[in-house]
């Protein structure tokens, strides 16, 4: 179950009734310290969805040899309960689980799968689930989570001050897991990581569980003085949720065409982000000022703002389009890097990477501005990491090429032939996605990088050794 305690552990036993289809026996405590609802009169709905999720590693290790070492990686949780069957009896609730495994499979060292549940409450149907998930051995593991797990749980945020318990809809402020943030709509995660159940055990990131919670809470909070009991929930969990970096719950309300339901839609995410023009030195300062107070430090920097320029005569190019290209890809990368660098300068090293294009290092197809843009950009970078290298601060830029960006989708859709023709440039005969800069960008920026500065890094899909 994961649980170092067995009063949370709420199956009791199971038998096998099919091939994958399992009967487990189940068993709720009256007066659960956590899952119970503020009137003590029902058991929380959340309880099904950690049910769900012990049924699924009872039956991971029991059934498909899954070890017991091995880390679950949960990607999907969704339950569906009916409150009017959650009434807590004279007696502990008995339960009584039929589970199906879709897909349990072993692909190498991984396994996955997708878990359905039906939960019935002393003889009455009162919960459903799925569950997807994989799970991994502990070298794995490591490697997925790489220094941010091993450094995120060396220096976790401290709580802040939890919103009223009446808000979230909890009787004790220890079971608060949401602090105010800057505007209605949006919390701050700050769990107490000493809470009994929710960190029962050691955890690298916040748990999943932690995250439903979240998302409870801010729901409860969102439909204030409207009554609330949740009677679903549909999760996806995208990433890890680090303890060292503020995570924000956003909720939005989404119509449903039904006056007696509610549905809220919340989200958690780990970044944050500052409206700036960074060819304004002040808007530079502010944005890096943004980050330090929000993480503490500097860490890394990806300097990716720019301004296309469309190829022409020099002759004829207004003085209009030099100064707009210039001031944004130019100066901007200048602006940024000095802001980056006073706050890195402070907390002892970091890492930089400046996105400069194939333009900057060959004559392309691309206007004579831009051209020269990007090469000054690829100067700047050699200038920084020769003079900050002392510092323990690197500094590299990336030579992008063609990329299904905002900047050149727009150009593309005006011509169909424009696309195909850049992409016969490449060996790869294709343009590259975003997700594939931003790869490259986060080697550069991270560790494993470390001997690496000064250097330009072409991402071109082999466009300029054609």
């Amino acid at each position: 179950m994961h649980r170092s305690s067995v009063a949370e552990v709420f199956l009791t036993g199971y038998k096998r009734i099919d091939d994958n289809v399992f009967l487990i026996g189940g068993q709720w405590p009256r007066a659960h310290t956590f899952f119970t609802s503020v009137d003590g009169t029902s058991h929380d709905p959340v309880q099904a969805a950690e049910t769900l999720r012990q049924t699924g590693l009872l039956l991971c290790h029991s059934e498909y040899g899954v070890p017991l070492k091995h880390k679950m990686l949960l990607w999907t949780l969704d339950f569906t309960a009916d409150p009017s069957q959650l009434r807590i009896g004279t007696s502990p609730t008995e339960l009584e689980i039929l589970a199906t495994c879709r897909d349990f499979v072993w692909k190498g060292n991984k396994f996955s799968g997708v878990l359905e549940v039906t939960i019935r409450c002393d003889g009455r149907d009162a919960a459903s689930g799925t569950a997807t998930f994989s799970c991994v051995s502990s070298a794995v593991y490591r490697r997925l989570r790489g220094e941010a797990g091993f450094e995120s749980a060396l220096r976790p945020l401290p709580r802040r001050t939890p919103v009223p318990t009446a808000e979230a809809g909890r009787l004790l402020a220890a079971d608060v897991v949401l602090a105010p943030a800057d505007r209605p709509g949006r919390w701050l995660l700050s769990p107490d990581l000493g809470h009994p159940i929710l960190f029962e055990h050691a955890n690298d990131h916040h748990p999943g569980m932690v995250l439903v919670e979240a998302a409870r809470q801010a729901a409860h909070a969102t439909l204030a003085g409207a009554g609330f009991t949740p009677t679903g929930i549909d999760t996806a969990f995208r990433s890890y949720a680090e303890f060292d970096a503020p995570c924000w719950i956003d909720t939005e309300l989404v119509p449903t065409g039904d006056p007696a339901v509610r549905r809220v839609r919340v989200t958690g995410h780990q970044a944050q982000y500052v409206v700036a023009d960074v060819s304004r030195a002040q808007d530079a300062v502010r944005a890096v000022g943004a980050a330090v107070e929000a993480y503490d430090r500097l860490d890394v920097a990806f300097n990716n703002a720019g301004l296309g320029a469309l190829p022409g005569p020099m002759h004829l190019l207004d003085d209009k389009v030099y100064d707009e290209v210039m001031d944004v890809n130019v100066r901007g990368v200048w602006n940024c890097m000095r802001a980056e660098l006073t706050a890195m300068l402070e907390s002892g090293g970091g890492s930089i990477v400046n996105n400069s294009s194939t333009a900057g290092l060959v004559a392309t197809s691309a206007g004579s501005p831009y051209i020269a843009s990007k090469h000054a950009v690829i100067g700047l970078t050699k200038a920084a990491a020769k003079e900050y290298a002392p510092h323990h601060i690197r500094v590299n830029a990336l030579a992008t090429g063609a990329t299904r960006s905002e900047m050149i989708t727009g150009w593309m859709a005006e011509d169909p032939a424009r696309e195909p023709a850049m992409a016969q440039k490449a060996m790869l005969k294709r343009l590259a996605e975003t997700e594939e800069i931003a790869e490259a960008a986060l080697w550069l920026c991270a560790d494993r990088s470390s001997y690496v500065t000064g250097t330009t890094l072409s991402v071109d899909g082999g466009r300029l050794a054609h």
